[in-house]
């Protein structure tokens, strides 16, 4: 075969080929040792991409490929996609649309530079082609709408509860709230709110709260149908008349303006996790004006693929388990500075039920430098600031806020934000302190203690060369017998590095309560132990207090925590 691109001259090369020369002549030789290079694609040389049809042979049949070598090779791995007839495509670890193949785990190390990739293909590809998988295959569920989501375009979204089971019915209609955008182009955006079966029976409903995008928008009904066996989008436009054949009549309705459409969904069997099959969902839909429609004027209308969004439980809690542990919890957390923020969006995102926010301050340009969000919420208080973020992302917690410091709340008032705070509190699963104020601490810990509930207090040091996090059990050590603990002669506990230093380390404007000089990066590691420390209270309370203490280690400040438990000290009294 005619090897013109072998003879080019080095600056018309790809870019991987001018800085390593020899290795373009090396990978050429490893492919015909091994196969027959058909053709490089003169298009895409042009473009510093070297993209070759090759022809490998594996138990005597020939297999037609396409190899494409990206700009970051060797350091990234190369494309191979199988071609010819696109039904006769693997059903794992192959892209239905292309033909690309997954030939390599997701093992970051996979892939080495010194690989040659006729090698690599002799090795993996029989995995893929050969209808008995190997032991080592890599277990990975591939289900047909993750390639149907490939296919769709923009952002378009069909969100539905992956936990319905609607056993063997064969259609009927859902319910969804809808909105379109163009964002850059036209795409539908909705979420199932309910499913019908063919005699309009109630068979599954969205029981959460609706998510803040979908208030107040529109409503449509759309046809589903179920089919017997998976549908890929092999030729899209092939399977969208398919999934439209198989609905039957769908009703033509209009979107906006002269913008009209016929909307269907199908549920089909297929693999959700390695082995496991369970139902589908891809979402269709073809646009045009009215009359396009009726007409099917192909020329005139479009057909597209709403993207899949699965939003079972399993699905919302399964890349992390500790997230289960948290569900339906309730939360008060005093104090939402650099430490509180974090813990409080890290709350809701996985999945307690309630957070009651306690907290006066407000958020200036200054403290937006260690905080989750800056100019945009300059000078509203930081509660309302994040009831409305997280009402914006986690719709299915509730936030309540109290913009005031706890000391200055009346908790024996009959009505009011304290009497709120009361009632909240006595039916709380945990309660925080990240407010680093003493008498905040102290207020909490006699109420908790009252309640039964268990509190854990966070706070830095002055000198941010450590800090603390403490978990206070109800009938166990309180504030102050940590203290005498820590104080006594010798010290039964360790005072967090730099608890003496200067609180005053960074004055601010006019009579304001100073602050400590410190880096939300470093700060970061007691939100996320506090984190820690509160899974391990609602997976298995102890009895007795407990302590972590953090101290920086050196100049490179890499953390360091060491673990305490401690008793009611005999000089508190507070157990008495």
């Amino acid at each position: 075969m005619d090897l013109w691109w072998l003879s080019e001259p080095i600056e018309r090369r790809p870019s991987w080929a001018r800085r390593w020369p020899e290795r373009l002549g090396w990978e050429i030789a490893r492919l015909q040792e091994r196969g027959r290079i058909i053709e490089v694609s003169k298009a895409a040389w042009a473009q510093g991409v070297l993209m070759l049809s090759y022809l490998w042979t594996h138990k005597g049949k020939e297999y037609p490929l396409w190899v494409q070598y990206p700009p970051g090779f060797p350091w990234t791995r190369p494309d191979v996609s199988l071609q010819g007839d696109r039904t006769l495509l693997p059903r794992r670890h192959c892209d239905p649309l292309t033909g690309r193949l997954c030939y390599l785990g997701h093992h970051r190390y996979a892939w080495g530079p010194q690989e040659s990739i006729a090698a690599i293909i002799d090795e993996q590809l029989p995995k893929i082609i050969d209808t008995a998988h190997p032991v080592d295959e890599e277990a990975i569920g591939e289900p047909a709408e993750n390639w149907w989501n490939v296919a769709s375009k923009g952002n378009a979204m069909f969100v539905i509860d992956s936990s319905w089971v609607l056993g063997d019915l064969p259609r009927g209609t859902l319910r969804i709230l809808y909105r379109i955008i163009d964002d850059p182009e036209l795409a539908l955006r909705c979420l199932c709110t309910k499913v019908t079966d063919a005699d309009g029976a109630e068979v599954a409903k969205w029981d959460r709260v609706i998510p803040r995008e979908f208030v107040g928008t529109s409503e449509l009904c759309i046809p589903w149908v179920r089919l017997d066996a998976e549908l890929f989008p092999r030729d899209q436009n092939a399977g969208l008349r398919t999934a439209l054949a198989a609905a039957g009549n769908v009703p033509i309705v209009r979107l906006r303006g002269p913008l009209h459409a016929r909307v269907w969904a199908v549920v089909f069997p297929t693999e959700l996790t390695h082995g496991v099959m369970g139902d589908s969902w891809v979402m269709f839909m073809v646009t045009g004006t009215r009359r396009d429609l009726q007409d099917a004027r192909e020329d005139r209308i479009t057909y597209s693929t709403v993207r899949t969004m699965r939003a079972g439980v399993a699905d919302l809690i399964g890349r992390a388990p500790d997230a289960a542990i948290l569900r339906g919890r309730r939360v008060v957390l005093a104090g939402v500075g650099a430490i509180g923020a974090p813990i409080a969006l890290d709350l809701a995102r996985n999945g307690i039920s309630e957070l009651m926010l306690v907290d006066g301050d407000r958020v200036s340009p200054g403290n937006g430098i260690r905080w989750p969000f800056a100019e945009s919420a300059w000078g509203q208080t930081k509660v309302d600031v994040l009831q409305d973020r997280i009402g914006a992302d986690h719709a299915g917690v509730t936030v309540h806020r109290i913009p005031q410091q706890l000391g200055a709340i009346d908790l024996d008032a009959a009505q009011g934000s304290g009497a709120d705070l009361l009632a909240f509190l006595q039916n709380a699963d945990v309660v925080i302190d990240a407010s680093t104020a003493f008498d905040a601490l102290s207020i909490l810990a006699e109420r908790c203690h009252t309640a039964g509930v268990p509190l854990i207090s966070v706070n830095a040091t002055p000198t941010l060369e450590g800090g603390a996090i403490a978990r206070y059990a109800p009938n166990s050590g309180c504030p102050t017998c940590l203290i005498l603990h820590q104080q006594s002669t010798p010290a039964t506990l360790p005072t967090p590095s730099g608890d003496q230093g200067d609180p005053h380390a960074v004055p601010l404007p006019g009579c304001a309560e100073a602050t400590f000089a410190g880096s939300s990066f470093d700060l970061g590691e007691l939100s996320l132990a506090t984190m820690r420390v509160l899974v391990r209270t609602l997976r298995m309370p102890d009895p007795l207090s407990s302590v972590e203490t953090l101290a920086f280690v050196g100049v490179e400040r890499h953390p360091s925590w060491r673990t305490d438990r401690f008793e009611p000290h005999s000089q508190c009294g507070c157990r008495t």
